[in-house]
């Protein structure tokens, strides 16, 4: 008898690609939604077919209600970033008669989404967050401009096509009032009211993930931890490698922001550690969805996601949600490669170095012997810009001479 189907919400991405695959692993039919059908994470065999949407809007929606009334009974939604979890939250008594998915009542999604909200809500619990102040108007700025430690860093409440308009990073890092005065107004034009931090300066692999599954009784029945060893864009990107971390760096007590809010299902937390102190400070959860690095996690043998498939379908969970295996660590080639190149120009990574670092790599991103097409794309697309970039570097070098 063939399973339920899991319908993967943004396949067009790392993540995606690594959730349709662990799920097809574990013998689950898989379709996909992208926004870019034609992306390299799109030529995947894990699933049976591509669908194109608007992962973003009520496209999506459309989308998943005629391919509910086509399905003969209830699929499972694995939202694979956070606009899709907004959408699925939103319209979740829509989408109840085709579909299960586990996702916490919209009020906590939103608290924990919305960065404003998340950070005044843990000020309040008592809980470590670097010194954040919030601004509306330039009259906000000057008093904060005047108080706030530099570096620091500026960000919208929720990371928007608005944003991206006008700054190719999601999180600005400001060295000086100067520089904050200067993006100000831009920010100001792609967001209602900003965030502004100080910059806690530790390196990227003081950075932990602290990942959690909770059952329908707000019980965490997963917990699962990971250090980054790098991301990319380096200090405020996604990882780009990983390893498992079998303790934990601080108490999960002193990290508990979630039992006086009764979640239900994934998330992940990041934290950054500033050892030299002796303190940790909470940085953002991801809400409602694996993250980039998930492919991590199972590869650990913690069925996170199978569990997630399991809960929405009320079937009996997984009895085995401890790690399996240690000494995971994971990439994701070419963002590590940008992100190694960007230290080694810094003079902080020599080659040596980074083939230590690589070393005892056992599970991928997107490289996959069984599912080659992706990781194929993704070197031909990555030798694409290296080939662009060193064409660059001649023609200035061939104009000077």
């Amino acid at each position: 008898m063939q399973k339920p189907h899991a319908v993967v919400i943004k396949l067009d991405s790392t993540t995606g690609l690594q959730t349709s695959r662990i799920l097809a692993r574990y013998g689950i039919p898989v379709i996909g939604i992208a926004d870019d059908p034609n992306h390299f994470c799109c030529r995947t065999n894990s699933c049976k077919k591509v669908l194109a949407a608007n992962t973003t809007n009520e496209e999506l929606i459309n989308t998943l209600i005629k391919l509910g009334k086509e399905s003969a009974g209830k699929s499972v939604l694995f939202p694979c970033s956070d606009d899709s979890v907004l959408a699925v939250s939103v319209h979740r008594e829509t989408l109840k008669d085709w579909y299960g998915f586990v996702i916490a009542d919209h009020e906590i999604i939103d608290l924990l989404m919305d960065k404003v909200k998340l950070y005044r809500y843990l000020e309040r619990g008592g809980f470590s967050i670097p010194p954040t102040y919030f601004v509306r108007n330039k009259s906000d700025l000057e008093e904060t401009a005047n108080k706030v430690p530099y570096p620091c860093i500026i960000k919208p409440p929720r990371p928007t096509q608005t944003w991206s308009k006008y700054f190719e990073k999601k999180v600005l890092k400001m060295r000086n009032p100067d520089e904050l005065y200067a993006v100000f107004d831009n920010c100001l034009r792609a967001a209602d009211i900003l965030i502004i931090q100080k910059w806690i300066d530790r390196t990227d692999s003081d950075i932990y993930q602290y990942y959690y599954y909770f059952d329908k009784n707000y019980k965490p029945i997963i917990n699962y931890t990971s250090r980054k060893l790098r991301q990319w864009p380096i200090m405020m990107g996604e990882a780009s490698l990983v390893e498992n971390c079998p303790k934990d760096p601080v108490p999960r007590e002193s990290i508990d922001i979630y039992s006086g809010i009764r979640y239900r299902g994934i998330i992940s937390l990041e934290i950054k550690m500033d050892e030299k102190n002796a303190r940790h400070f909470i940085i953002e959860p991801d809400v409602g969805r694996p993250n980039t690095s998930i492919g991590q996690v199972e590869a650990s043998g913690v069925p996170i996601l199978y569990t997630m498939y399991c809960d929405a379908l009320g079937m009996p969970l997984p009895h085995y949600t401890a790690p399996k295996h240690t000494g995971v660590k994971w990439i994701s080639f070419g963002r590590d490669l940008l992100a190694s190149r960007a230290y080694y120009n810094r003079g902080e990574l020599t080659f040596k170095e980074w083939l230590n670092s690589i070393r005892g790599v056992n599970t991928f991103a997107v490289l996959s012997i069984r599912d080659p097409i992706p990781s194929i794309m993704d070197a031909y697309n990555f030798f694409k810009v290296i080939l662009r970039f060193v064409g660059r570097k001649l023609s200035c070098v061939f104009k000077r001479t």
